[in-house]
């Protein structure tokens, strides 16, 4: 199945406060895209923390089953700086196999973000149904350095559990700054697609 890339931008210091829509269509699916940060307002002559969110929908072209959306790009404006120095860490293998709340209990010091995702399953004879499931990000180390991790649980149609890697990285392009990648979960190659997702990354320390 064809994998979908989507990239998406928060471009003008002007424009931080306000939503940023971004619309992609490719093979069989079309996919829209908002981010945005809050506050609205931020001071001009010294850094202030924000809460970035990111939240999209994937709906199929032609009636035949859209494309897997396999991960989700921000590229940041360069006046913004994503720092977890500092931040309690966890480590993201004591994430694998567990509940949404499970999670939670581990590393709740490490959370440094909440959100959800919706899925459109297919089993085989029977009826098509929707399916939905949370998604908790995490401050952790991966081969000794800061990173992210998303997980994600559903329970319909079996409670299932993914760690995703999450990658924030310098990247200097015009007005950009830095890239947020987002893995999006795979509900599975031959009988699901995700419809929709949203999260909010928000930590201050201290």
């Amino acid at each position: 199945m064809r994998r979908l890339a989507l990239l998406a931008g928060i471009v003008a210091p002007a424009l931080l406060g306000t939503a940023q829509a971004e619309v992609v269509s490719g093979g069989n699916v079309h996919v829209s895209f908002r981010g945005w940060i809050a506050p609205r307002t931020l001071p001009r002559t010294e850094a202030a923390p924000i809460a970035l969110h990111i939240a999209g929908t994937v709906e199929p072209v032609g009636g035949r089953r859209p494309a897997a959306l396999e991960s989700v790009t921000v590229e940041i404006n360069r006046h913004g700086v994503v720092t977890t120095r500092g931040l309690p860490t966890c480590p993201w293998r004591r994430l694998r196999a567990t509940t949404s709340e499970q999670a939670l209990a581990t590393c709740r010091e490490a959370l440094v973000g909440t959100g959800s995702f919706t899925s459109h399953v297919d089993i085989p004879e029977q009826a098509p149904f929707p399916a939905a499931g949370r998604m908790l990000a995490f401050n952790t180390l991966v081969h000794g350095h800061l990173s992210l991790v998303a997980h994600v649980f559903g329970r319909k149609p079996v409670p299932v559990s993914q760690v995703l890697p999450m990658s924030f990285r310098r990247t200097v392009h015009g007005a950009f700054g830095s890239t947020l990648e987002v893995k999006m979960p795979q509900v599975g190659p031959d009988w699901g697609y995700v419809t929709g997702f949203a999260l909010t990354l928000e930590r201050r320390n201290g």
